[in-house]
């Protein structure tokens, strides 16, 4: 799916980002509500305690936080990447990227730049919520995206060192 020069693609949307960030809290609001409820048998005498019902929704709160954390919206044209950071848009050249490679089979993707941006030098973000389901159409973006950053990485004109500038 070959894309206009100024056409942006999008692997998630804004609006879903804040929609799934929404769900994140209220599952994590959930998540604490499991300990609380164990104390609340304990100290009414129904139940023992378990230090394993109380590690596990602590690990679950962490891979929530971490998730909360790690979604972003990213789009891509020929010539850019455009990553949203909270409520303003950063735009990176795809001449930056140095890799994009998948991390896990659940489809998150890191990109690395070869300079970093706001978020760091390494970004993480998965291109679809049901990426298993959809992978050729996901991986068909991202290897479209891959190619661009190769095609701008080859566009740079180096300057030998001992060129005068004017």
């Amino acid at each position: 799916m070959p894309a206009k020069s100024k056409e942006k693609i999008t692997f998630i949307s804004h609006a879903k980002v804040k929609a799934i960030k929404v769900v994140l809290i209220l599952l994590s609001l959930l998540l604490l509500m499991i300990p609380v409820w164990h104390l609340v048998a304990v100290f009414q005498g129904r139940s023992h305690v378990l230090v394993m019902t109380l590690i596990y929704p602590v690990v679950l709160l962490r891979l929530v936080y971490y998730l909360y954390k790690g979604i972003r919206a990213v789009e891509f044209d020929s010539s850019f990447l455009y990553v949203m950071e909270g409520d303003m848009e950063v735009i990176v050249p795809l001449s930056n990227i140095k890799k994009v490679d998948i991390r896990n089979l659940a489809g998150i993707y890191e990109i690395t730049f070869f300079d970093k941006i706001q978020s760091g030098s390494e970004l993480f973000f998965k291109p679809s919520l049901i990426y298993p389901l959809d992978f050729n159409k996901q991986d068909a973006k991202v290897n479209e995206l891959r190619d661009y950053a190769r095609k701008a990485k080859q566009k740079i004109e180096v300057n030998p060192g001992n060129q005068l500038t004017s």
